[in-house]
């Protein structure tokens, strides 16, 4: 696929993304790690949804590959670029998307504790070394010729959304980031 890496630079960008989300969120000190700032989700609740929408791909890694593409299709729907998958992304997110089933179910602050945090790092940690692995199974090929489901992008290939997924990621530790400046 034009524009997108090879398997060993995916696993490589994979494995340093999920270490940084979760490097990024253990530095998060307890007392605000649950906190709500204005109305988006607490830190907490997005390293949830990070963990809502990377558990599906992961798991569909595992899937005999026949059947994603009896299921899904070997023609992405999008052609482009990663670059313009983001900006398709969040028009769609401006024109109303939203994470549905991914959205994590709120936290009532002052509920939660430091294993509450510890249980969510490790939940992480551990999606993160299998989803790593499960990807490593896939040759170059099969990434770019079986389909996933995206609920915003329609199918994409299993190269393209593993590569969205690395973004995404990005994303909500870029918005958390900002929140907790805001909070400073």
């Amino acid at each position: 696929m034009v524009g997108y890496p090879d398997k060993y630079h995916l696993l490589e960008m994979v494995r340093e993304n999920t270490e940084m989300v979760a490097n990024f969120f253990e530095r998060i000190p307890i007392e605000i790690f649950f906190k709500k700032n204005g109305n988006g989700w607490s830190a907490g609740e997005n390293l949830i949804h990070l963990h809502k929408s990377t558990l599906p791909v992961s798991l569909s890694l595992i899937t005999p590959k026949i059947l994603l593409r009896m299921m899904f299709g070997t023609e992405s729907e999008i052609k482009e670029p990663l670059e313009i998958m983001k900006r398709l992304y969040f028009s769609k997110l401006q024109s109303g998307a939203h994470a549905g089933i991914f959205t994590p179910q709120i936290i009532v602050e002052g509920r939660m504790n430091p294993n509450e945090k510890a249980k969510l790092l490790k939940k992480w940690n551990d999606l993160s070394c299998e989803y790593i692995l499960r990807i490593g199974k896939w040759t170059d090929k099969e990434m770019s010729e079986c389909n996933l489901p995206h609920p915003i992008l329609g199918k994409i290939s299993v190269k393209q959304i593993i590569c969205f997924s690395v973004f995404h990621n990005e994303h909500h530790v870029q918005n958390v980031r900002m929140k907790l400046q805001d909070q400073a």
